[in-house]
């Protein structure tokens, strides 16, 4: 009977396992491949794109100087929902300048009743809660001098067809809906999605 030699049985144990190694390399590196190119197809349709948070309106979520990425593919398939944190450019919307990028929270939906009651939104006469990266937002009002809408408890605002109502995080300190109006629909972007700098704040954002 013929006998395998320790060495020969140690060469083709050897190559079976360089031969696995080497199709895990392979298909990591094609799965790299096919993130990357994905990658750049949404960057070049803009359904993905960097921008940074310009001001304080969104704070806790977002602060100034906060590097975020914003993601469009949702939007394609579902329109925005309470509590997003959309990304709408400012075209077209009274008392803002054309060109920016902004990102605030969805608070109202076409066709919904807005209200704001002891620090708490009403969507229809029904109490919802908004959270932000810390908890329930707290909302406040703004002076009449400033905005023009919810400015006391008795205000009610109606949002229109193929629009949003926004609100900041930051209730005391956001230039929202309540003063410059709706967002219309075609002006949204995407979502916030992930931000990446600076390192001590890398994370999903929700």
């Amino acid at each position: 009977m013929a006998r395998v030699s320790k060495s020969t049985s140690k060469s083709k144990t050897k190559s079976a396992t360089n031969e696995r190694r080497n199709k895990i390399l392979v298909s990591v590196a094609l799965c790299i491949a096919v993130f990357g190119v994905g990658l750049m197809l949404l960057r070049a349709f803009g359904l993905l794109r960097p921008f940074s948070v310009p001001s304080a309106a969104m704070e806790p979520t977002l602060v100034s100087g906060d590097y975020v990425m914003m993601e469009g593919v949702t939007y394609l398939f579902c329109k925005p929902r309470r509590g997003d944190l959309v990304v709408f450019k400012t075209d077209g919307i009274a008392s803002l300048p054309p060109g920016n990028v902004l990102s605030q929270r969805v608070a109202g939906s076409p066709g919904e009743t807005l209200r704001l009651v002891n620090g708490k939104l009403l969507v229809n006469e029904q109490p919802v809660s908004l959270q932000s990266s810390t908890g329930a937002i707290q909302y406040v009002y703004l002076p009449s001098s400033y905005a023009k809408y919810l400015l006391t408890s008795n205000d009610t605002v109606t949002v229109p067809t193929n629009s949003i109502f926004v609100l900041g995080d930051n209730s005391a300190a956001s230039s929202d809906s309540r003063v410059w109006g709706f967002v219309p629909g075609t002006n949204v972007l995407g979502r916030v999605w992930f931000r990446y700098s600076p390192p001590e704040r890398v994370g999903m954002v929700r």
